[in-house]
Protein backbone atom coordinates (compact mmCIF):
# COMPACT_ATOMS: atom_id res chain seq x y z
CA UNK A 1 0.00 0.00 0.00
CA UNK A 2 1.35 3.21 -1.00
CA UNK A 3 1.58 6.62 1.37
CA UNK A 4 -1.18 9.24 0.63
CA UNK A 5 -0.03 12.44 -0.28
CA UNK A 6 -0.48 15.40 2.30
CA UNK A 7 -3.57 17.72 1.95
CA UNK A 8 -3.35 20.87 2.61
CA UNK A 9 -6.44 22.58 3.98
CA UNK A 10 -7.66 26.07 2.34
CA UNK A 11 -7.75 28.72 4.76
CA UNK A 12 -10.44 30.77 2.69
CA UNK A 13 -10.43 34.01 5.27
CA UNK A 14 -7.26 34.75 3.42
CA UNK A 15 -8.17 34.34 -0.81
CA UNK A 16 -9.48 37.71 -2.05
CA UNK A 17 -12.77 38.41 -3.09
CA UNK A 18 -14.02 39.37 -6.58
CA UNK A 19 -16.28 42.02 -5.54
CA UNK A 20 -13.63 44.08 -4.76
CA UNK A 21 -12.37 44.60 -8.53
CA UNK A 22 -13.87 46.83 -10.32
CA UNK A 23 -16.18 46.16 -13.13
CA UNK A 24 -15.67 48.01 -16.46
CA UNK A 25 -19.26 47.79 -16.89
CA UNK A 26 -20.15 48.81 -13.11
CA UNK A 27 -22.62 51.96 -13.66
CA UNK A 28 -21.06 55.70 -12.90
CA UNK A 29 -21.68 56.49 -9.36
CA UNK A 30 -23.90 59.77 -9.18
CA UNK A 31 -22.39 63.05 -9.19
CA UNK A 32 -19.10 61.94 -11.43
CA UNK A 33 -18.44 62.15 -14.72
CA UNK A 34 -18.55 59.17 -16.90
CA UNK A 35 -14.93 58.32 -18.41
CA UNK A 36 -13.78 59.33 -21.32
CA UNK A 37 -14.67 57.05 -24.31
CA UNK A 38 -11.30 55.25 -25.43
CA UNK A 39 -11.88 55.23 -28.92
CA UNK A 40 -12.35 58.19 -30.40
CA UNK A 41 -13.94 58.63 -34.13
CA UNK A 42 -10.76 59.57 -37.08
CA UNK A 43 -11.74 62.73 -38.46
CA UNK A 44 -10.75 64.76 -41.54
CA UNK A 45 -12.63 67.83 -40.33
CA UNK A 46 -14.49 69.16 -37.51
CA UNK A 47 -17.99 68.73 -38.87
CA UNK A 48 -17.37 65.43 -41.12
CA UNK A 49 -21.11 64.40 -41.83
CA UNK A 50 -23.20 67.66 -43.19
CA UNK A 51 -26.24 66.00 -43.03
CA UNK A 52 -25.85 65.37 -39.31
CA UNK A 53 -28.73 68.03 -37.88
CA UNK A 54 -26.95 70.89 -35.82
CA UNK A 55 -27.90 71.24 -32.16
CA UNK A 56 -26.87 72.72 -29.01
CA UNK A 57 -25.82 71.41 -25.65
CA UNK A 58 -25.40 72.09 -22.34
CA UNK A 59 -22.08 70.31 -19.96
CA UNK A 60 -23.59 68.14 -17.31
CA UNK A 61 -19.84 67.39 -16.49
CA UNK A 62 -16.15 69.18 -16.75
CA UNK A 63 -14.76 67.52 -19.99
CA UNK A 64 -10.79 68.06 -19.76
CA UNK A 65 -10.02 66.76 -22.89
CA UNK A 66 -6.62 67.29 -24.99
CA UNK A 67 -6.83 70.25 -27.18
CA UNK A 68 -4.01 68.84 -29.06
CA UNK A 69 -6.29 65.81 -30.51
CA UNK A 70 -8.74 68.97 -30.75
CA UNK A 71 -10.81 68.54 -27.81
CA UNK A 72 -13.31 70.73 -26.61
CA UNK A 73 -12.23 71.75 -22.86
CA UNK A 74 -15.18 72.75 -20.67
CA UNK A 75 -16.54 72.87 -17.44
CA UNK A 76 -20.19 71.96 -16.27
CA UNK A 77 -23.01 74.73 -17.07
CA UNK A 78 -21.37 75.93 -20.32
CA UNK A 79 -23.47 76.25 -23.26
CA UNK A 80 -22.25 74.74 -26.79
CA UNK A 81 -23.91 75.77 -29.87
CA UNK A 82 -23.58 73.97 -33.80
CA UNK A 83 -23.00 70.57 -31.72
CA UNK A 84 -22.90 67.67 -34.92
CA UNK A 85 -22.90 64.17 -34.15
CA UNK A 86 -19.88 62.53 -35.11
CA UNK A 87 -19.91 58.74 -34.13
CA UNK A 88 -21.64 57.03 -31.90
CA UNK A 89 -20.05 58.44 -28.65
CA UNK A 90 -18.56 62.08 -29.45
CA UNK A 91 -19.98 65.22 -31.31
CA UNK A 92 -18.53 68.52 -32.33
CA UNK A 93 -19.30 72.04 -30.91
CA UNK A 94 -18.26 75.84 -30.60
CA UNK A 95 -17.97 77.92 -27.61
CA UNK A 96 -17.47 81.50 -28.24
CA UNK A 97 -14.12 81.26 -30.41
CA UNK A 98 -13.37 77.67 -29.40
CA UNK A 99 -14.52 74.85 -31.24
CA UNK A 100 -13.68 70.87 -30.80
CA UNK A 101 -15.00 67.36 -30.00
CA UNK A 102 -16.12 65.88 -26.39
CA UNK A 103 -17.97 62.73 -25.56
CA UNK A 104 -21.52 63.06 -26.09
CA UNK A 105 -21.89 61.53 -22.03
CA UNK A 106 -20.74 64.92 -20.91
CA UNK A 107 -23.35 67.05 -22.47
CA UNK A 108 -26.95 67.02 -22.73
CA UNK A 109 -28.75 68.42 -26.04
CA UNK A 110 -30.89 70.93 -26.02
Amino acid sequence: MSPQPKVQPIDLSKQQSHDAVPSSSSPTAVGSSPSSPTERPILTSLHSDPESPVLQAVAVYDFNGDTALGDLVFQTGEKIVDVRSLSAEWMSGRIGDRTGNFPMAFVQIS
